[in-house]
């Protein structure tokens, strides 16, 4: 279950790929699994190419106990993972028509966890009846940002 991310918003050779729904851009539509997630199943991202001090947004609808009771992880390869246990760089930015909105700043990440090219989300529980959906995933540039907290200084 690894989610692609591409930066040029184009068609893509999955398109046709279930992962596809939450990289459309769409909020209507969403990745999800098939069955009941249980200890140990994991969905990752793949930013393509190894990533240093980036912004990305994680839209779900899946419960927020679940989320919250999902290790997370960092890899450059996609077979070597090292757990990422803090918060620290992780904002809960809102909770709109039952999507909860993540903000992921890798930026102020502990050192050694600035950069990767995967992030992987593990479930360390078994989740009744509940299955991982993934509505969005969105990279943020710094530009935008900065003009964003520029606009509100006006």
């Amino acid at each position: 279950n690894v989610i692609p991310i591409y930066d040029d918003h184009k068609v893509h050779e999955n398109l046709f790929h279930n992962t596809w729904k939450a990289v459309d851009g769409n909020l209507s539509t969403c990745w999800q699994t098939n069955r009941t997630i249980y200890s140990g199943d994991f969905f990752a991202i793949d930013f393509l190419y190894a990533q240093t001090n980036i912004i990305f947004v994680l839209i779900v609808s899946h419960d927020r106990i679940m989320q919250a009771n999902l290790e997370m992880s960092i890899s450059f390869n996609g077979i070597w993972w090292i757990p990422y246990e803090s918060l620290r760089g992780v904002f809960l930015e809102a909770n709109e028509n039952s999507r909860i909105i993540y903000l992921f700043n890798s930026a102020e990440f502990n050192e050694g966890f600035k950069s990767f090219r995967y992030i992987k989300f593990k479930a360390i529980n078994n989740h009744s009846n509940q299955s991982f959906e993934v509505c969005d995933i969105q990279m943020i540039s710094k530009e935008k940002i900065l003009k964003n907290l520029q606009s509100l200084d006006m």
